[in-house]
């Protein structure tokens, strides 16, 4: 008897063809021609995608969105004036002018302070044919940005809240006050010149046994904490009729940064940014030949941070302090160092200065004692040398 068996294996394969018929690219002042006609180097990105990042900003949520749009983040402070990303598109075009034009809903604005919500498309206008209609303002490239509108259809009522936390900047290992000391003195021997330091003095750094004279002070730890946070709650109410369209925004946004011991009895010197957002886009239809917009924007924005230092620049005093320069506070609460200058002195050579600040006491804006207070008075000055 034979027996024989058959078997049978099938396969299904989907293919979804992209329309460019039906798909436009936006050239400016209204124009739109179809991707399957166009010939022009244009990128499109949907506000839905640019919601998938943490960016509370349009300018930094652009990251790595779209090809031929290069976006340089900045570091500091959310709240800082200039922290906005830098845009180019494809390189610099040119020597002199190097920005690229901006424009959102046809209008020439920055776009460090517009927020995602309220962003329906940007479209990155790369070459000469794309930005033909723009002129030389455009040379270096084009951004358009279309901000959301209402539609037809019954009033819809839209709420958002989200929470994000920031975590403390990286750092260099530091040397520890022994190691300092140990390596001014190798660096002063490289120099053929006596130690800054004697063993009994080196002991007193590496044993703790005397903070006040001979410190060993970790000022990442002492002036920034692990973790801040952010918040962001938006609502938005949209909808309309054949007459009238409106789409409106209220989104705020609220961060608190990563110094630590800011809160003073007078004040609180912590990194702050607040910024609410209105936006109200209402679109009129006159006539059958006749239409009219509205676009009003207010951005309402308050920021704190200390008085004596950015948010770079208590990073800086971080890294130029030595672990050894000064204790912490005394056992009476007054800061170490001193606020303007730290005197430094060769042994044999010219007076030199080295300013040293206090990272804790810059942030709160605390006066930080000098040379002759209780804790100073048997060292008055450090010694800077060309081999450290």
């Amino acid at each position: 008897m034979l027996v024989s068996f058959v078997t049978v294996m099938s396969a299904q394969a989907q293919v979804t063809l992209h329309d460019k018929a039906s798909q436009k690219v936006d050239l400016g002042f209204g124009v739109e021609q179809s991707e399957f006609l166009s010939t022009v180097a244009a990128t499109t990105i949907s506000g839905e995608e640019l919601q998938q990042t943490s960016a509370i900003s349009l300018a930094d949520a652009l990251y790595g969105k779209l090809l031929g749009l290069n976006v340089f983040q900045k570091g500091g402070f959310v709240g800082d004036e200039d922290r906005g990303a830098t845009l180019n598109i494809r390189g610099y075009q040119t020597w002199s002018e190097k920005e690229i034009l901006i424009l959102v809903d046809g209008y020439e604005r920055p776009i460090d302070r517009l927020t995602v919500e309220e962003v329906e498309s940007v479209t990155v206008l790369k070459d000469a044919a794309a930005v033909a209609l723009l002129g030389h303002e455009a040379i270096n490239g084009a951004i358009l940005v279309k901000t959301k509108r209402g539609h037809l259809g019954k009033t819809q009522i839209k709420v958002g809240y989200s929470h994000k936390f920031t975590f403390d900047p990286e750092f260099a290992d530091m040397l520890s006050g022994y190691e300092y000391a140990s390596a001014l003195n190798r660096a002063r021997a490289n120099d053929g010149l006596s130690p800054a330091y004697i063993q009994q003095e080196l002991d007193l750094f590496k044993t703790g046994t005397d903070p006040h004279f001979y410190p060993d002070v970790n000022w990442k730890d002492k002036a920034f904490r692990n973790r801040g946070s952010e918040d962001r709650v938006n609502l938005s109410v949209f909808g309309g009729n054949d007459k009238v369209r409106y789409y409106t925004l209220m989104d705020y946004t609220g961060s608190r940064g990563l110094l630590k011991d800011t809160k003073q009895k007078e004040y609180d010197s912590q990194l702050k940014y607040s910024k609410a957002n209105i936006r109200s886009n209402v679109d009129f239809s006159l006539s059958s030949t006749t239409n009219m917009s509205v676009n009003v924007l207010g951005i309402f924005m308050e920021t704190s941070q200390p008085n004596d230092v950015d948010a770079n620049g208590a990073a800086w005093y971080v890294y130029k302090t030595p672990a050894s320069a000064f204790p912490y506070q005394t056992s009476s609460g007054i800061w170490g160092g001193e606020r303007s200058l730290w005197r430094c002195q060769r042994r044999g050579k010219d007076p030199g200065f080295r300013i040293y600040e206090n990272p804790p006491a810059s942030v709160v804006g605390r006066c930080q004692a000098g040379p002759g207070s209780e804790f100073l008075g048997k060292r008055t000055e450090c010694f800077c040398e060309r081999g450290l």
